[in-house]
């Protein structure tokens, strides 16, 4: 009876135990069913995808509001804390549906109000333009006077410190009307010793005469005519390369020669306006036809070139634009597929959009040493077999040199920026010297440039992509990599998969920069577990090593001066303390996690770049009290951005650079013992972008500083620098703001 009962009871636990794993399992949820993420833009479905979380998505672009800037996607309609990120999902399933929204910020839209700029010398009034900024401005000359020398126009008469000049207001409005004064400096009393006097000659070629001259300088170009041509300019060789400006010094005995070009069949007609602008040219119905723009047309100086002159004009050969010309107009040579030669003003600082665009011929162009930008599609599809910089250009925007099928060397020299792009598909181009001022290499600049087997990286250490030399001649070399590791001087440029077997690894000795996105390529097959990085090494890429899961173990040397945003992500270093993750002495992520304050901890010499808003995740973004410690020395790039709560700031003294953006978007920012930082060297562009700050010191110890760093500052804002005057190192719009109705005073030490 006893065992029939004990069996009885086991057959009833059996039953409940089948009964209850059955339930479990009718009710356990599929982690792997996809759910729907569905974008909206003012109630527009724009987008949608599918995904079932536990990995990281792409985020669609959001549609461009004029008025207005794109903020992020939200889920929290109205209230706009909860942002959708690329990694919010990563390590967590999406269960549900879910609609996102996404977040404009208004533009501010400067009204175009014109105000006057009126120019003073020695106490009266000498002339006055109008103008409403946003543009380059043409200044008037200032007389001469003995023992004098004319320094320029400044607003601040008796200081002389800030100076107008022609690019003053190229990038933002004039708000109000201003007066500038001629800052004439007196010159040292000298007995110069007689100029030596030198015999020139001149070949006329058919010409008539000109006599030599036994002289120092020649004032004015010689006369000469030639029935049926037209006079070009004197050059110092025969073949017409240097063309001669006057007054022309001579340093040496010599021939000019002139060069002429023969009259059409059909006289070329220039048409200029009441401003001086080109705006229309007829006659060039000839093959062959060479166009000299004179410098003036029925008695109006020509000063600019209007849009499209000469577009898909088949018949120019080559162009000489005359020195009285200081702008160009978008597109005015686009598709003149017969071009062959320019020659550019002296005086030209910017060529603009699609300038020469399609213009297949054009082989040679005689750049002038006052250009400072070359805009986009500038020169795209154009016969340039060399680019060699001037020394005056600092930026090469977008696809300037795009589809250069001829294009074989280019030597950048102190151009400080290059958009993406800037030399795509420039098929032949073999050897490229970047330049040692800049500050960035972006991704897709030699996309197609499958001949580029030798690059001169830049000295000082930069960011660049890991993708910046995909499939160039260089990238398929095989004797530039070591163990699945492509290297370019200093720089760690990319691994590939067969890098995936290396259990440890140590980058080589003399590397500064390990490049975004560094070991993407290897995959999460990854064995590393163990690398070391060598001594000098200054920068960690973004996402450097976001793929080696099972890393665990790294140096991080005293030489480290700046870490990208998710550098660890995806590794196994996984164990945040006090909200933060740390590698090494450096703060390298945030929890997302909501919190009061948060507190660097004791030793942390350095905090990683934030992402494009910021190092801290939407919910941590609240905090109130931000405390950093007495070791701290680098401050990365979007550290600390949209810590909206926080007012008051206190640094470490050994603080030694403040990365762009490194506090942007602190709405609540009122007080910044910045004045504290004596070893302080750099600070970013946009560092205390739309703070309330009041008042600030800046210390002596500054050499580097960006561009608009208080832009956008709530309440009028005085800044006092521990410098007797700008150091060269800072940027001119430093101080600028953008903020109608809000004055920033800047005073300098002992002024």
């Amino acid at each position: 009876m006893k065992k029939r009962i004990i069996f009885v009871l086991g057959i009833i636990m059996c039953m409940i135990l089948s009964v209850g794993i059955f339930t479990a399992c009718a009710t356990k949820k599929d982690v792997s069913q996809k759910y729907t993420i569905s974008f909206y833009a003012d109630e527009e479905l724009v987008f949608t995808l599918k995904t079932a979380g536990n990995e990281e998505i792409g985020l669609p672009d959001a549609p461009q509001k004029e008025g207005f800037t794109f903020d992020g996607w939200y889920s929290d309609k109205g209230t706009w804390e909860n942002e959708l990120m690329q990694d919010t999902f990563s390590e967590r399933a999406l269960t549900e549906n879910i609609d996102v929204y996404a977040h404009y910020i208004p533009t501010d839209t400067p009204l175009p109000s014109e105000y006057t700029i009126t120019f003073y010398i020695d106490g009266s009034a000498s002339d006055a333009i109008q103008t409403s900024g946003n543009e380059t401005l043409t200044l008037p000359s200032a007389p001469n006077k003995d023992n004098y020398t004319f320094e320029g126009w400044f607003f601040d008469n008796g200081t002389w410190k800030r100076e107008l000049t022609e690019t003053t207001y190229a990038d933002k409005p004039l708000t109000t009307d201003v007066n500038v004064y001629a800052y004439y400096k007196k010159t040292e009393a000298t007995d110069p010793e007689p100029p030596q006097k030198y015999t020139v000659q001149f070949d006329t070629d058919g010409g008539t005469v000109v006599s030599d001259m036994t002289v120092s300088t020649i004032a004015k170009s010689p006369e000469t005519t030639k029935k049926g041509y037209t006079f070009v300019g004197w050059y110092t060789e025969s073949s017409f390369t240097n063309k001669v400006t006057f007054p022309y010094e001579v340093t040496k005995a010599q021939t000019l020669y002139a060069k002429w070009e023969q009259n059409g069949s059909e006289k070329i007609v220039f048409s200029v306006d009441g401003n001086g602008v080109l705006t229309g040219v007829s006659g060039l119905t000839a093959n062959n036809t060479d166009v000299v723009i004179p410098s003036e047309v029925g008695g109006v100086t020509v000063r600019e070139i209007g849009m499209g002159v000469f577009k898909d004009n088949r018949n120019i050969v080559s162009l000489t634009i005359p020195d009285s010309v200081t702008t160009l107009q978008n597109r005015i040579c686009s598709g003149c597929t017969a071009l062959r030669e320019v020659w550019l003003p002296s005086g030209l600082t910017v060529i603009p959009d699609e300038t020469f665009d399609g213009c297949s011929s054009l082989s040679t162009v005689h750049f002038p040493n006052t250009l400072r930008e070359i805009r986009s599609d500038a020169f795209c599809g154009t016969g340039l077999t060399e680019f060699i910089a001037p020394d005056s250009l600092t930026a090469i925007w977008g696809c300037a040199f795009k589809d250069c099928a001829e294009l074989t060397y280019v030597d950048l020299k102190n151009v400080s920026s290059v958009s993406g792009g800037a030399f795509q598909n420039c098929t032949a181009l073999r050897s490229v010297r970047l330049s040692d001022e800049l500050t960035e290499l972006p991704d897709h600049l030699f996309d197609g440039c499958a001949s580029l087997a030798e690059i001169d990286m830049p000295d000082r250490p930069i960011a660049i992509s890991a993708f910046i030399l995909n499939g160039t001649a260089y990238y398929n070399d095989k004797s530039n990599w070591e163990k699945g590791v492509l290297y370019a001087d200093g720089y760690l440029i990319a691994a590939d998969q067969t890098f995936a077997s290396e259990t440890e690894y140590a980058v080589k000795a003399g590397t500064r920069v390990i490049a975004d996105k560094a070991f993407s390529n290897v995959g999460y097959s990854a064995k590393l577990r163990k690398m070391t990085l060598p001594d000098r090494l200054y920068r960690i890429g973004q996402e450097a090593f976001s793929k080696l899961s099972l890393l665990t173990e790294i140096n991080i040397p005293d030489s480290v001066r700046s870490v990208g945003y998710g550098a660890f992500s995806g590794t196994g270093y996984k164990n945040y303390s006090d909200g933060g993750l740390y590698v090494g002495n450096w703060l390298v992520a945030v929890q997302k996690v909501a919190m009061e304050s948060f507190t660097v901890r004791e030793g942390t010499v350095g905090v990683a770049d934030g992402r494009d808003s910021s190092l801290f995740p939407t919910k941590a973004q609240a905090v109130t009290q931000l405390t950093l410690p007495s070791s701290l020395q680098y401050i990365g790039a979007r550290s600390f951005a949209r810590l909206r709560n926080i007012t008051d700031l206190k640094l470490p003294s050994e603080l030694r650079t403040l990365g762009e953006g490194a506090f942007e978007g602190c709405l609540s920012l009122k007080t910044v013992n910045l004045g504290k930082c004596t070893k302080l060297e750099s600070i970013g562009g946009a560092a205390f972008k739309e703070a309330a700050i009041s008042e600030i010191t800046v210390p002596a110890s500054v050499f580097s500083m960006g561009e608009l760093v208080f832009n956008l500052n709530k309440v009028d804002l005085t800044i006092h620098c521990e410098a007797s005057e700008q150091p060269s190192g800072w940027n001119d719009k430093w101080w600028d703001s953008n903020k109608e109705g809000v004055t920033i005073t800047v005073e300098w030490k002992n002024s």
